[in-house]
């Protein structure tokens, strides 16, 4: 489970289940607190834009509360090397990467590298908070699968990666890709071809890994529907062999089930 814990040392930024010292600076507790507020809240009611616009607004506020009183604290490094505008960059927290952008010190220390040679625009440019499958497809540890599903509502919702590297490349960012394109290669289990070649050859790298992404949850989709489509033909036969259904009612049910899906029925499938 190495790479489990490699990913969640990228994705959570300051690390948030592998050590307290990760958290120890006020500065990347915002994320933290953030983060937490939404996870809770996505297991308490799933999650509304209105619940979603009071945790932003506390975020923010919290980010200009420590800029009035510690203003050194925005730009500390974690454990890990890591700002708290990494962070955020990282969780995909992008109310507060806009928060911290607003201060000159943030600003000058934008394309500042963590100790594993990545600036917050290629943590933003992996977004691994919104494409954990696309890397890992075989990903089944619950520490990492659950927070992924409770919070997904909102990133789907929010969309904050695209908004994230905008900020950072107004406010200066080194936008090279070719950094984060070596972390995905050397770090994502993904074995696949076809989707490793897209990556190894993007131009936009960020667009790429969105792509593998959905193209991991349509294979997985079509996995799921033909074990479906399976146990329909198992329940049904009998009755299409006792010339109580034909076969191509059957077919036309199973069509169904996958366009129910958003999935083209199997070559050979037959309707009425």
């Amino acid at each position: 489970m190495r790479w489990l814990v490699l990913w969640l040392g990228l994705a959570l930024g300051a690390g948030s289940s592998l050590s307290a010292q990760d958290r120890a600076t006020p500065g990347h507790q915002v994320s933290e607190d953030f983060g937490g507020a939404l996870y809770n809240t996505g297991e308490r009611t799933g999650g509304s834009d209105a619940e979603w616009r009071v945790l932003e607004h506390n975020a923010v506020e919290a980010i200009n509360t420590l800029a009035e009183t510690n203003r050194q604290a925005l730009v500390l490094f974690n454990e890990k090397g890591r700002t708290p505008l990494m962070q955020a960059a990282a969780q995909g927290h992008a109310i507060i990467v806009r928060a911290l952008l607003a201060y000159p010190e943030v600003q000058h220390s934008v394309s500042t590298e963590d100790d594993e040679g990545l600036d917050a625009y290629d943590h933003a440019l992996l977004q691994f908070r919104t494409t954990l499958q696309g890397c890992h497809p075989k990903a089944d540890n619950p520490f990492a699968l659950i927070p992924y599903l409770v919070t997904r509502p909102y990133y789907q919702s929010r969309q904050p990666y695209a908004e994230i590297l905008n900020l950072l490349a107004d406010h200066g960012a080194d936008t090279e890709q070719e950094t984060a394109r070596a972390v995905w290669m050397a770090w994502c289990s993904n074995e696949n071809d076809d989707d490793r070649q897209r990556i190894a050859e993007a131009q936009d790298v960020a667009t790429a890994i969105s792509a593998v992404q959905y193209q991991v949850e349509r294979r997985k989709l079509r996995v799921e529907t033909d074990e479906d489509a399976d146990l329909l033909r198992e329940l049904f036969s009998p009755r299409v062999n006792a010339g109580k259904m034909t076969q191509s009612a059957l077919d036309a049910q199973i069509a169904e089930l996958y366009r129910s899906k958003g999935l083209e029925p199997p070559i050979g499938t037959k309707e009425e």
